[in-house]
This record gives structure tokens, sequence and C-alpha cells, in this order.
């Protein structure tokens, strides 16, 4: 008799735990099955509360975070506000105003405004109008305290009845134009701040140096208060000044004339540049104004001078409107010219005779690396050589724009080449493009060197090729 097929079992509804597994009966395996409809709805309110506490703890963190930022921004704004001297304290000294601008510049809150992660928070508008007290107070300081102080150092300067004519007239030109009065004169006051801090200590001249900076680049431009009595007497000494230092004056404070580069010794002496030293001790980084050299002539002077005229009238605002230039030719040129190549002249001469060797060590070592080091080709005294040979040539084109510019000045002087008398002057520099500056003199100033090698040791004491 045949089995009967045993009866069909219907599959029974599936309650998943937590997660949606279901496990087969006699297997450790889990299999997954769909998850009811009453556990779903059971399930999104709490994911949802779990995401409404993460909410309001990310808050409450920014909240907490800009509470703190604040409070620091509260303590920089009050310590700077307590290290402000008063006003009639070192009246003509910006270092006084160092400590309350430091103390400000530690306040935490960004410059360029809170971050978006900070915006959500309740306390952000506190942030913001804190951002804006600090700048207020930072542009206070920089201009009313830093910036009045400095003019006021530079104008109880000039009006000393014994200040040369040009140095008055470059500091009142910087003056009106940090007063608003003319436009902006940046590089002539960067050099003036560094010729009045260069006795300071070099980590204060810095600190002075970058605040001027901060100062120079604030929009809307800061503008100092001058006593126009005092601005009234200099100008009526500058008025008395003879017109070719005024017209000199105007040239040398010019824009053009502020962005030339210097011309650096150190920087054109390579890596043995430790050989070579100045008699006087004064610094190889000593620059000479990039004015002074072939290429401020030409790009500069030359067409200046070329036009005199129009070099006084865009600089007569500096003496007071109702100052025209008097009618200006070939005299007044021949005149500003002859200053200019004086300088020149001084300038070089100053650099060029006070070139010397280093004094040769008592170490054999050092002595033969001396000697090494200037018998090298080229050595640092045939790259100054060369370099100072370069800035010389004033009456070689330095461009394709120079030539023009050299025949138009020589046409309004008659035809004449003045500047040719420094080409002249320093051809003995490099006489036939390959011979050091007075060979002879450096051949016998080296000469204790070379023999002091020559007696060490055989392994130490290498031929050399001549001096560079």
């Amino acid at each position: 008799m045949a089995s009967s097929p045993p009866p069909s079992r219907s599959p029974r509804p599936c309650s998943p735990p937590a997660g949606g597994r279901c496990w087969r009966r006699g297997s450790s395996r889990p299999r997954r099955c769909a998850m009811s409809e009453p556990h779903r709805r059971r399930l999104w309110p709490a994911v949802l509360a779990l995401l409404l506490v993460a909410i309001v703890a990310a808050l409450a963190a920014v909240h907490l975070s800009n509470q703190d930022l604040a409070a620091r921004t509260r303590d920089a704004i009050a310590a700077a506000t307590v290290a402000l001297p008063p006003a009639d304290q070192a009246p003509e000294d910006p270092g006084a105003v160092l400590p309350a601008l430091e103390a400000l510049a530690a306040a935490p809150l960004p410059e360029d405004g809170l971050p978006w992660w900070r915006r959500p928070a309740l306390n952000a508008a506190t942030l913001d109008r804190l951002a804006a007290g600090r700048r207020d107070l930072d542009r206070s300081l920089l201009g009313e305290a830093f910036l009045q102080r400095f003019a006021a150092g530079v104008l109880g300067r000039i009006d000393r009845p014994d200040v040369a004519p040009e140095l008055a007239f470059d500091g009142l030109k910087l003056l009106l134009a940090l007063a608003g009065s003319g436009p902006p004169q940046e590089s002539l006051t960067r050099v003036w701040a560094q010729v009045q801090w260069s006795f300071d200590a070099a980590d204060r001249q810095d600190r002075l140096l970058r605040q001027l900076d901060r100062a120079l680049a604030a929009r809307p431009r800061l503008a100092v208060t001058l006593d126009p009595a005092t601005v009234e007497r200099v100008r009526a000494r500058l008025r008395q000044a003879p017109l070719p230092t005024r017209a000199y004056a105007a040239i040398r404070t010019s824009d053009a004339a502020q962005r030339l580069p210097a011309f650096r010794p150190d920087r054109v002496l390579g890596a043995d540049g430790w050989a070579v030293v100045r008699h006087s001790g004064q610094s190889m980084a000593t620059p000479i104004p990039g004015l002074l050299t072939a290429a401020g002539f030409q790009e500069v002077v030359a067409p200046a001078l070329a036009d005199i005229s129009a070099s006084l009238q865009s600089d007569a605002w500096v003496l007071g409107g109702g100052t025209a230039p008097q009618a200006t030719g070939r005299e007044l040129t021949e005149a500003v010219l002859a200053l200019y190549l004086a300088d020149a002249g001084q300038a070089w001469d100053a650099l060029l005779g006070d070139i010397e060797i280093a004094r040769a060590p008592a170490d054999p070592d050092q002595a033969a690396r001396l000697v090494a080091a200037l018998t090298r080709s080229p050595g640092p005294l045939l790259r100054l050589a060369a370099a100072a040979r370069q800035a010389t040539l004033f009456d070689t084109a330095q461009s394709a724009a120079a030539e023009p510019r050299l025949a138009a000045l020589a046409q309004a002087l008659g035809g004449r080449r003045p500047w040719q008398e420094i080409d002249r002057r320093y051809n003995w520099l490099l006489p036939e493009g390959t011979d050091l500056p007075g060979f002879a003199a450096l051949a016998d100033a080296a000469r204790p060197f070379i023999d002091r090698a020559g007696s060490l040791p055989r392994d130490r004491s290498q031929a050399a090729p001549g001096l560079d």
C-alpha cells in the first residue's frame, strides 16, 4: 500500500528580533526577512531622537566654543586698552603703542569673519559685535596712536632750522600724504622709517616696520593730523631753497625712484663674499640707492631732466598751491644734473674706496681657505668689480628705451653728455672687461696670505691661479 505524502506545512510568519534577522531552524546562520511595518514605525522615532540629540550636542559645543572665544577676545581688548599710553606720553615715539597693538593682536577672533560652523549658535551675534569692536580699536591704535606719533616725530625733525632742504622736502612730502593732502608715498615713508629706526634693536625695528606696513595698508586710508603753523613754517623755508635743490628733491622722492632696486654688494659677492670686507667696518649689505645706478639714471633721472618743468610741477603741491614753478631751462637742468652726479660719485667712491681683503687668520687652515676663496674664478672681487662696472655705465643703454632718453637729455643740454664722466671715473674697475679693480694694490694686499699658504705642507698648498 502506497504511503501518502506528508501534509504540507504553511510557512509561519517571521517575527524578527531587533535588527531584522530571522533564524533558520536547525541552522546557526541567520537569514534576512522583511521588517514588519509595526517594528519600522517604532524604529523611526528612536532614530529621529538620536539625530536631535546629536544636533543639540553639536550646537551646545559650538555655543561653548563661541563663549570661550568671546571671553578671550574681551581679555585681549581690555589688555590693549590698558596698555595704550596717554596721548601726551611719548608723543613722538610710535614704539610706545607696540604693547597695545600686540596685545590686541592676541585676540583669537579671525579678521576675515566667523567660519560658517560658528554661525548656528545663539551667541554668534555677540562674536560679530566683538569683531567689529576689535576692528575699530585696531584702526584707532594704528591711526590715532601709532601713525600719529610717527608723523609727529617726522614733523619735529624737519621743523629744525639746521635740517637740509632735501631732507625737509622728503619729510614734508610723506607727511602731507599721510594727512590725505597728496597721493600716497608708501615707499618714501618706509625708507624714512627704516632710517629713523635704524639705531633701534633689530627685533624692535622689525616690530615697528610690521605695524607701519599694516597702517599703510589699511583701507580706508588712515589719516594723521598735522599742525598747520608748523607745516607752513617748513614750506616757507623750503620756498627759499635754491630751485635746483627743490627740483632734485622732487626727482629723488618720486614713486619711480623709490621703486628702483638698490645695489647690494653682499648680493653680488657670491658664496665667498666673507673674504671681502669694508675697511670702515660698515656692513656689505649697506645699499647704494637704485637712483644712483645706471638703471636709475636712464629710467628715472634722464626722463625727468629732459622735462624738468614737469618734474617740478608734479610736486608743486608739497610747497602749496600758489607755488608755480619758475621758468626753467638749460641752466636749471645742468644744475640738477650736477647735484645728481655728485651724489652718484660720492656713493660709489664711498663703497669702492672702502673695500679690502679680510685679515689673514692665524690658523693655517683658515688662511688657506681665504686664499682659495680669493683665487677662485670668478672670485668675489671680480664679481663685485663686474657688478659695480655695470652699474656705473651711465652712457651705455641698459634697455631699448634708454638710448632715446639719453639722446633727449643730451639735446636739452645742447649736445653735451656730462654723465659720461661717471663712465670714465670708474673705467679702472674693468678696463678690458677681465681685470680686477686696482689689480696691483690688491695683489700686494693679498701677498701675505699667498706667502703663508706657500709655507704650508705640500698637500695643503696647491698651485693656485692668479687673483681674479
